[in-house]
């Protein structure tokens, strides 16, 4: 035997196949299917299930049969002394639900995960099949070696080159300047070696003029202290 308890609007019921309940109004016309996800218990063949864990893929398909309003209720209101009443009546809407079947999670659940997973294999592309690199054919230590000997001669023949590449372009460079280039070039040694002299000279006399001072102030002290000496 196989019943669920389900949850809607605040209330819990009791649910078998093929049974019918009115609970409060769920949105939706007449003939529409409906799917309550929302279970609390199942019972399969006396196996009790009420971990949330297993509850979470479980659910129950209904159809609306009926949109109901239940009997009028009256609200009445009234204060003694201050003139005042009120009437009021109201009738609460229900739907009419007619089970149609509990799905467990191992049952029909499964069967569909398994249809999703079927056309998404289909959907996807074969992997392209991998290129095989031909393998290199391997090397003896001897000739290895004899490729290096090879590459460092040729290295070294290159760097003579270079070098002497260098010299004759400095060779070029260092022939003989012609006259007017001479003389503007001794002119200008003239000029250097009659700047130092000039500047030589000036520190000499400077030199000479602080001894000769510094000569007067000692001979002007000497004087002075022969003259109080005497007095």
């Amino acid at each position: 035997m196989l019943y669920a308890v389900i949850k809607s609007g605040g209330k819990q019921y009791r649910v078998e196949k093929d049974d019918q309940i009115t609970i409060e109004k769920i949105a939706g016309k007449t003939g529409k299917k409906v799917k309550i996800n929302n279970v609390i218990l199942l019972n399969n063949n006396g196996k009790i299930i009420i971990e949330p864990d297993k509850l979470k893929k479980a659910r129950v398909e209904a159809s609306i049969m009926d949109l109901v309003k239940d009997d009028k209720v009256i609200v009445f209101k009234h204060k003694p002394r201050k003139n005042y009443q009120r009437k009021r009546g109201h009738r609460q809407q229900h739907t009419l639900l007619k089970i149609e079947e509990i799905i467990l999670e191992k049952k029909k659940l499964l069967d569909e995960e398994v249809k999703k997973e079927k056309t998404k294999i289909k959907t996807k592309k074969k992997p392209a099949a991998k290129r095989i690199k031909a393998k290199k054919p391997t090397k003896s230590k001897e000739e290895v070696k004899k490729k290096r000997i090879e590459k460092k001669k040729e290295t070294v023949k290159k760097a003579t080159k270079d070098e002497e590449k260098k010299s004759a372009v400095s060779s070029v460079t260092k022939k003989k300047k012609p006259a007017a280039e001479k003389q503007k070039s001794k002119e200008e040694t003239v000029k250097k070696k009659t700047v130092k002299k000039k500047a030589e000279d000036k520190k000499k006399s400077m030199k000479a003029e602080s001894k000769e001072k510094k000569d007067t102030k000692k001979k002007e002290a000497k004087k002075k202290e022969s003259s109080k000496k005497k007095k």
